[in-house]
């Protein structure tokens, strides 16, 4: 029997079903797959690493809710990855949906675990408004701009902020968005004073919006989150959606070889028995 006939008794139900169950049992049972791993990402790792045990760092939010729960596992992995180097953490955000998104982080990252005291390890600001004049305002004078933390507290007894008033007492500056005019923003108002101040800022989100000031401004990019959690070690749904993504087109590679190399044979097979040309018989 050949590989053709073998391919025709091959039904598309089954082969849809193939593509829908392998993933599937992926996302279950992950494999872990090996991947490339970029410049960008081994930069990006790098400036943390760099960093001493009870070092700062001012994290700038601008997403909003489903930002989160779309990648929730690699902010979650991001914020165990500084939290495990003893990094602190005074995080900003800039999206109205600041609030919820708060909560969420605080009810899928446990900080607790991570050795953290609210006020003096790690602290979440208010909704700042006004877009870039929000982020401006952050970066010159956190007591100047809120009386409270976003929990209600007073601004003046969390010794965080007391110790990092404003941008330039950073050991490190993150900034993440989810709408490209955001980076010009964070560029204009937080990169260019870290830069002046020789202060590294590492960034998450396209290479694209910040690729000019890359490099200078900016000293690391995370834009693929499967690298961040497989460099580091910390495996979740961006390298299980990887994973079955790969593993699907794999399948589909497979089945498009097969059918090919039967299609090759067929045609060859075809040429083979079919005469090239014909004998004449004698005319007397």
């Amino acid at each position: 029997m050949s590989l053709q006939d073998y391919l025709d008794k091959i039904k598309l139900q089954h082969i849809a079903l193939l593509l829908l169950i392998v993933p599937a049992i992926i996302v279950v049972h992950p494999l872990y797959l090996p991947m490339p791993i970029s410049p960008l990402t081994t930069q990006f790792v790098k400036v943390i690493n760099e960093l001493e045990p009870g070092n700062t760092a001012l994290f700038g939010f601008e997403m909003n809710i489903n930002d989160w729960n779309g990648a929730r596992d690699l902010y979650k992995g991001f914020l165990e990855y500084l939290g495990e180097r003893h990094i602190k953490l005074v995080m900003a955000g800039f999206s109205l949906d600041w609030p919820t998104v708060v909560t969420a982080i605080e009810s899928y990252v446990n900080f607790g675990k991570l050795g953290y005291v609210y006020g003096t390890d790690y602290v979440f600001l208010p909704y700042a408004a006004g877009e870039e004049t929000g982020i401006a305002a952050v970066a010159a004078t956190i007591p100047g701009t809120f009386s409270t933390d976003i929990k209600g507290n007073p601004i003046g007894s969390l010794q965080i902020i007391t110790q990092h008033p404003n941008l330039v007492s950073y050991d490190l500056v993150i900034a993440r968005w989810s709408i490209g005019t955001y980076a010009d923003m964070y560029i204009r108002q937080w990169s260019t004073v870290a830069y002046q101040n020789n202060i590294p800022m590492i960034v998450l989100g396209s290479y694209s919006y910040v690729s000019y000031v890359y490099g200078k401004n900016i000293v690391g990019c995370l834009e693929r989150g499967a690298e961040f959690e497989y460099l580091v070690n910390k495996p979740g749904e961006e390298i299980i959606s990887g994973d079955a993504a790969n593993v699907g087109i794999f399948i589909s590679l497979i089945l498009v070889t097969l059918a090919n190399i039967a299609a090759f044979q067929k045609r060859r097979s075809a040429k083979i028995s079919t005469p090239v040309g014909s004998v004449k018989g004698d005319k007397t």
